[in-house]
């Protein structure tokens, strides 16, 4: 897989410094950072596995909230919830999917069950139950930054498209290339799920 040194060295070259003498490593990184965050963004936007977390977590009898200051909180690289699951029994049975409600919350009692939520202020927030339930949260994660040039990029074939958001960032002219780019990337992902195996149920006749 590539590493940022890839893009680092292609971001140098589309600023018209393939020597480093402008665009050194404490000057460029942060375009660098950002152009993976560019990346994550629109990734997750089409549903990339890799930026999926999972968390499963025990929310207290009668709490409303959950967020990363509370207790307990969401994972440190917790950024948007995509689904959230609840034990039927609490934190005994099956996880089965509760309801997203896009509108405030209904003022109802609380039941056993948390059965609704919804993201509001950078918070997963629920109606409450009458006793400790069990959930699981599925979420976008956030990517963790690289510290050195060496590490690896955790997207497949995003190099280009982390260089072409970096170096526009940094004043180059490389927007469309970075659009061009990233659609690749995700093209190529949609492919690679086209031919993942599927286990087919067999017919049965009666």
């Amino acid at each position: 897989m590539a590493t940022y040194r890839e893009s680092f060295n292609l971001a140098q070259r589309l600023l018209q410094d393939p020597l480093g003498l402008k665009w050194k490593e404490g000057a460029l990184m942060p375009f660098i950072i950002e152009g993976l965050r560019a990346c994550q963004r629109r990734c997750a936007e089409n549903g990339m596995q890799i930026l999926r977390g999972i968390q499963l977590v025990t929310i207290p009898q009668a709490a409303t909230s959950i967020s990363l200051i509370t207790a307990p909180a969401l994972n440190a690289d917790f950024v948007l919830p995509w689904q959230l699951e609840e034990k039927l029994g609490g934190n005994t049975g099956k996880f089965q999917p509760m309801d997203k409600d896009e509108n405030l919350l209904p003022d109802v009692d609380q039941t056993s069950r948390l059965r609704l939520w919804n993201w509001r202020g950078g918070s997963i927030r629920f109606i409450g139950a009458t006793r400790a339930v069990d959930i699981q949260i599925s979420y976008e994660k956030e990517l963790t930054a690289p510290l050195a040039l060496t590490e690896t990029i955790p997207i497949i074939g995003a190099s280009s498209a982390i260089a072409y958001k970096a170096a526009e960032l940094a004043g180059a002219k490389t927007a469309d290339q970075f659009e061009d780019a990233i659609a690749g990337v995700i093209s190529s992902e949609v492919r690679a799920n086209q031919f993942k195996p599927v286990r087919r149920i067999p017919y049965r006749w009666r």
